[in-house]
């Protein structure tokens, strides 16, 4: 599948829940921040596995900074070395919350994961205060959420991050 008919089906799937659903549209307004922050948290996850199982083809593989983007040498950042440059045995943090709360600043794949679960999170915590609606309604909120995640995912994981 190329990527022209890739956004094709996308547009299309999204425009005929929008278009089927008329009376929708007004209140579907203040859910779009929500897919935006579910299109990006599917880029974060795009980039999380490109990283796990196309890096050597990736984009990342040409980048300066291997130490930080490639997954066979990047988990080192969160741990001492000696004078040398080998790990100091038994492990032992570089600093405190280098293996635990701030993981993500010692290689590009955890602060993908950061990256994805903040915008998991904001989307549950700017999600609007719930009132009655019909369930097409919630439905339809739901599927445009799939599909923001699964655009996202798509097109950073299958086209714009490969070489």
């Amino acid at each position: 599948m190329s990527i022209r008919y890739f956004w094709r089906w996308t547009v299309a799937i999204i425009a005929v829940l929008t278009l089927v659903s008329g009376y929708l549209i007004k209140p579907l307004r203040i859910y779009y921040p929500l897919v935006v922050l579910m299109f990006l948290a599917g880029a974060a996850n795009g980039v999380m596995d490109t990283l796990t199982f196309h890096y050597p083809v990736s984009v990342f593989s040409t980048f300066d900074n291997q130490q930080f983007v490639n997954p066979m040498v990047s988990w080192e950042n969160k741990y001492e070395k000696d004078s040398e440059g080998n790990l100091v045995q038994p492990l032992k943090a570089k600093f405190i919350g280098a293996t635990t709360f701030l993981v993500f600043v010692t290689d590009l794949w955890h602060f993908a994961k950061m990256f994805m679960l903040t915008c998991f999170w904001a989307s549950i915590i700017l999600h609007p205060k719930p009132r009655y609606q019909k369930r097409l309604f919630w439905m339809l909120v739901a599927v445009m959420d799939y599909i923001a995640f699964t655009a996202g995912f798509t097109l950073f994981y299958s086209w714009l991050l490969i070489i």
